[in-house]
């Protein structure tokens, strides 16, 4: 059996020397693979990406004391909500959101522009969700955008920034609002002086906010750095491509090499 049985195994020594006997062939068709994927890596569409990095201008979610003066009317007990800034960075996610950026910034053109129907929000927020991402560093925030043009890619990068913060800033007047209305609303029906004092002194912070809202357009996020165009391309990567290329003709050539020889012997 052991004697009918071809044998698959080489050993080292003469591993070396059919890859020294046959050094052209593996040269000439790594050399082949890394031509090719260099041609390819020319079709391919370059794009670009800038990057944004912001700082969080809010820590804490400021409904505290609304919270608990609710809790002592109604008696039931409030919950802590997230902060703004992680409610900006969720909304900065989501399908209104995104839609609207793109409708309202003129980008549709741009994500688009071979299409004349209006694409549905849904398809709008998948293709320009993989356009952007978003990290974290310490204390910081990087939006990043990609596109084949450098120029829109910064230009989108800083103009979702200011979206945010208007969005942010449009929903803390409304917030305010409401907050005062039930604040008037309590103090009308209140007869106690010191209830009475406490509700005016919240009536004042609320309307300390909805002007802090009004003026201040780096409401949630503070710019350190803004985008701007890239000078050099992201993608693709023309020597990691080649690379590849070469990696791949060279084990190829090895494999056929070997798989060659071993039908020889056999035969």
């Amino acid at each position: 059996m052991e004697e009918s049985k071809h044998s698959l195994d080489f050993d080292v020594t003469e591993f070396f020397k059919i890859i020294l006997d046959n050094y052209k062939t593996i040269i000439a068709i790594s050399l082949l693979f890394t031509t090719l994927a260099s041609l390819f890596s020319y079709t391919l569409v370059p794009k670009f990406q800038s990057t944004i990095t912001v700082v969080s201008t809010q820590t804490t979610s400021d409904t505290s004391g609304l919270s608990s003066l609710a809790s002592e009317i109604t008696g039931i007990s409030a919950q802590k909500g997230p902060n703004d800034t992680e409610i900006a960075l969720l909304l900065l996610r989501t399908k209104g959101f995104l839609s609207s950026f793109v409708k309202k910034n003129g980008y549709l053109e741009i994500l688009y522009p071979q299409k004349t129907n209006n694409p549905s929000d849904a398809k709008i927020f998948r293709d320009f969700a993989d356009k952007f991402e978003i990290s974290r560093g310490k204390g910081t925030i990087r939006i990043k955008f990609m596109d084949k043009d450098p120029q829109v890619a910064s230009n989108m990068a800083n103009s979702i920034v200011e979206e945010i913060n208007f969005v942010m800033r449009q929903e803390a007047k409304d917030y305010a609002q409401k907050n005062l209305n039930y604040l008037i609303e309590e103090s009308g029906k209140t007869k106690l002086t010191n209830l009475k004092k406490r509700l005016d002194f919240m009536y004042g912070e609320q309307v300390e906010k909805a002007m802090i809202a009004e003026v201040q357009k780096d409401y949630v996020f503070k710019v350190i750095e803004k985008a701007y165009p890239a000078e050099k391309r992201y993608y693709p990567i023309r020597t990691q491509i080649a690379g590849i290329g070469f990696s791949f003709g060279f084990i190829l050539s090895i494999f056929s090499i070997l798989l060659r020889k071993v039908f020889w012997d056999k035969n």
